[in-house]
């Protein structure tokens, strides 16, 4: 339970742009409402590839959910070469209706990457809750586009919002095996190495990855190392940028909830746990971010190899600083002292650790004056006090 299939991309006209929650408890995003990425730094990233007019239009245009200022692409021969009335019919068409015409239109004009993107973008509206299963020619046409056009950040954006969008829909079991076979998650992960700079496709990228790998048919067994680092590196691109954290997170939390040994070595071989303590130490007063940083952590510190790359990132006083700011929010806190139990066996380098944060013994009985019917938590925080008394007593010694 927790996190899950998350809808990605802008809703079609006639939806309310709200974030909704599926009945089984997973939430849907929009890319460009919800107020995930509403900064500037969001929509335009630290990389200064971004021109002043950009800059501009992103200001003139950032309550219009139907404008894309992040992707603003130089008309080329080839997307001069198509008539207008062919970009208004893609731009128009209704995939639930007529989604054969619409793939012929863009098919006969392959090679024109501005409408490629408006088709796949139209596709990618109509996945979030389609009205039928969808064909192995759309899924083959959307896999096709992308490996056509991998230098457009805006093809590359919509065809990861498609395939993001179809896993997490009501027919998400009867897609995901066929879009593992056909090699989605390779493009996906070039997509995201592509456009380094790009908040945009990282964001996307990583909750389309957290949609393919689900434990309802077991494709979550199947996350590698290789996935866990696209994630991480996309988060460790952009520390600051909330929508690259928070949907770095989800999917970091779904997969470290099945700790197989290949996800476990791309948390601790990858940079996962340093894209962790970067969140935690750049989000401190989001609780929603502070809470899936901890969380994360506590599925890691289940495995000793991964609590000894958790304090090599020194992640103890950064967790501190969460209950610290969440003291009120129950999660962080028994998250946080269950860390901080395990840290006790880890002998005298867990222990001495412990003893350097000063008010760990005030944040152990916080926790367990909150939770008191909760004896896990009042098992972790005896556990904490026990471990500290020792190390003042070694320390005097």
């Amino acid at each position: 339970p927790g996190y899950g299939a998350m809808r990605l991309g802008s809703p079609p006209p006639s939806e309310s742009s709200h974030n909704r929650t599926r009945s089984d408890g997973y939430g849907l995003l929009d890319s460009f409402n919800s107020g995930s990425c509403d900064s500037e730094e969001d929509w335009l990233g630290w990389s200064g590839h971004s021109t002043e007019q950009q800059r501009r239009k992103y200001k003139e245009n950032r309550d219009d959910a139907e404008v894309d200022v992040l992707h603003v692409e130089a008309s080329t021969a080839e997307d001069q070469q198509v008539h207008p009335s062919v970009f208004r019919l893609v731009r128009e068409a209704d995939p639930s209706k007529d989604i054969t015409s619409l793939l012929s239109a863009m098919q006969v004009n392959k090679r024109s990457a501005e409408l490629q993107a408006a088709g796949c973008r139209r596709i990618s509206q109509w996945a979030a809750e389609p009205d039928s299963l969808p064909t192995e020619n759309v899924l083959k046409a959307l896999f096709r586009i992308a490996n056509e056009h991998p230098d457009s950040p805006r093809v590359q954006l919509h065809t990861i919002e498609a395939f993001g969008n179809f896993c997490a829909s009501t027919y998400g079991g009867s897609v995901r095996g066929k879009l593992h076979i056909m090699g989605v998650v390779e493009v996906i992960k070039n997509a995201m190495r592509t456009h380094l700079t790009d908040p945009h496709i990282h964001k996307a990228g990583c909750l389309a990855l957290g949609n393919l790998f689900s434990p309802a048919d077991r494709t979550l067994d199947a996350v590698s190392d290789d996935d866990v680092d696209a994630v991480a590196m996309a988060m460790q691109a952009h520390p600051r940028s909330r929508c690259v954290q928070m949907a770095g997170c989800k999917t970091l939390v779904k997969f470290t909830n099945k700790l197989t040994k290949k996800v476990l070595q791309g948390m601790e071989m990858s940079g996962g746990v340093e894209a962790v303590a970067d969140v935690l130490e750049f989000h401190r007063k989001d609780p929603s971010l502070q809470q899936k940083g901890i969380k994360i952590l506590q599925n890691l510190s289940r495995v000793k190899s991964a609590m000894q790359a958790i304090l090599a990132a020194d992640s103890a006083e950064l967790i501190a600083d969460a209950m610290r700011y969440q003291e009120d929010v129950p999660d962080v806190c028994n998250a946080g002292i269950d860390i901080f139990a395990k840290f006790t066996r880890l002998g005298d380098e867990g222990k001495e650790m412990l003893c350097k944060i000063p008010d760990a013994a005030y944040m152990s009985i916080n926790a367990m004056q909150n939770s008191p019917e909760d004896r896990t938590v009042q098992v972790n925080g005896t556990r904490v006090l026990y471990g500290l008394s020792e190390c003042s007593e070694h320390c005097e010694s």
